[in-house]
């Protein structure tokens, strides 16, 4: 089954169109069809890690280009631009897929550390030590309240 049957959704079915373009430029640039057969084969194995780099550039520029608004699970927060609400924290998702792949500086329920995006990737988040200390400090006030 393909990605895109999976999950209409998913990077490499969005932006597969790209890719294509990409390759294909690619091919008529470096003569690819007056080519051998082994030459064909070098070639396609090579460009596979071009293909990767293009579809990796154009999940980040989605993720770039569709952060959630201001209060929903991951919208952009920092120091100055703090999650709006008050079980948020402001982290980093880390994509379960792909661990080198993260999104910093993202608001998220500090209480559902799972979320799946728009295209259907699942990520975990971790909070940021600054509202992990201010969180504990807080517990920590509230039981000698108690």
């Amino acid at each position: 089954m393909t990605d895109c049957a999976e999950n209409e959704k998913s990077a490499k079915c969005l932006f597969a169109e790209k890719v294509r373009e990409q390759e294909t430029k690619a091919r008529a640039g470096m003569g690819y069809y007056s080519m051998t057969p082994e030459e064909r084969e070098t070639w396609d194995a090579s460009q596979q890690a071009q293909n990767s780099y293009v579809l990796a550039a154009q999940t980040t520029q989605w993720y770039d280009s569709n952060v959630p608004v201001y209060g929903k699970n991951g919208s952009h927060c920092s120091m100055e631009t703090r999650c709006l609400l008050v079980d948020h924290c402001c982290g980093t998702f880390t994509n379960v897929n792909d661990p080198s792949m993260k999104l910093e500086s993202r608001c998220h329920d500090m209480m559902k550390p799972a979320y799946i995006d728009d295209l259907g990737n699942e990520w975990t988040h971790s909070c940021g030590a600054q509202k992990l200390i201010a969180a504990a400090t807080a517990v920590i006030a509230l039981s000698y309240l108690m």
